[in-house]
C-alpha cells in the first residue's frame, strides 16, 4: 500500500512537470539588429565580410547558455555583397584557426545544441522542447543562398567544436573559402572590444 502511495505521488509530480518542459530548453534570442559585426575585408569580386566572436556573456544572452564552457564557438558572421552584380558560390566553407595553426571543425546547430545539453546534464525534456530549440539554433545559422544578388547582405551564427570548458577564447582567424578571392578575418569577441 505504501508502495502505491509513493508511485501516485511520483506520477503527480511527473505530470505537474511536464507542462514546464514543453516549450523550449533555452530561450534562443535573434541576432541583435544594432549590433551587427562590422565589415573588415572586402575581396577582389565584391564580396564583403565581417565577424565577431560570441563569447561568454553574450552566449548567455543569445542562447541562454555559455557555449564556450559547453564547447562551441559561435561566431556572428555578416558579409555583403557590395558589387553590381550576383555573386556564385562555388562550395562556400569556413576555417577557423588559432594563432597556432589549431584548426577547429565546423559543427552543425544541431551538434551545438547537443554539446550544450550534455554540458548542462538536461537530460529530461520533451521532445517537441528539443525540436523547437533546435529548430531556432538553426534559424540562426549562417546559410546564404547562391547566387547571391547584387547590394544585398546575410548574416548568420557559424558553429565550431572546441574543448569543454573554455573560459577564454584564443585569438582566431576566421578564413572564407569559396569566392574568387579568399577573405581572412581577425576575430575579436565584442567583450574584448
Amino acid at each position: 500500500m505504501i508502495v502505491n502511495i509513493y508511485r501516485s505521488i511520483t506520477f503527480l509530480l511527473f505530470l505537474m512537470l511536464l507542462p514546464s518542459c514543453g516549450g523550449q530548453l533555452y530561450k534562443v534570442a535573434p541576432l541583435p539588429v544594432s549590433a551587427p559585426p562590422d565589415i573588415m575585408r572586402t575581396g577582389d569580386d565584391g564580396l564583403s565580410a565581417g565577424a565577431s566572436l560570441i563569447e561568454s556573456d553574450r552566449s548567455i544572452r543569445q542562447f541562454e547558455a555559455n557555449l564556450p564552457m559547453a564547447g562551441v564557438i559561435a561566431v556572428d558572421l555578416l558579409i555583403v555583397n557590395k558589387s553590381s552584380s550576383p555573386i556564385y558560390f562555388q562550395g562556400l566553407t569556413f576555417e577557423l584557426r588559432d594563432i597556432a595553426g589549431l584548426k577547429y571543425k565546423q559543427i552543425t546547430p544541431k551538434n551545438a545544441l547537443s554539446r550544450v545539453m550534455k554540458f548542462y546534464g538536461d537530460n529530461f525534456y520533451t521532445l517537441e522542447a528539443r525540436r523547437r530549440t533546435r529548430e531556432d539554433y538553426s534559424a540562426l545559422a549562417f546559410n546564404p543562398e547562391s547566387p547571391f544578388a547584387p547590394q544585398k547582405e546575410h548574416r548568420g551564427i557559424l558553429f565550431f567544436e572546441t574543448k569543454p570548458n573554455t573560459n577564454n577564447l584564443p585569438l582566431l582567424t576566421l578564413q572564407i573559402h569559396g569566392t574568387k578571392t579568399e577573405i581572412i578575418l581577425a576575430l575579436v569577441g565584442k567583450e574584448k572590444e
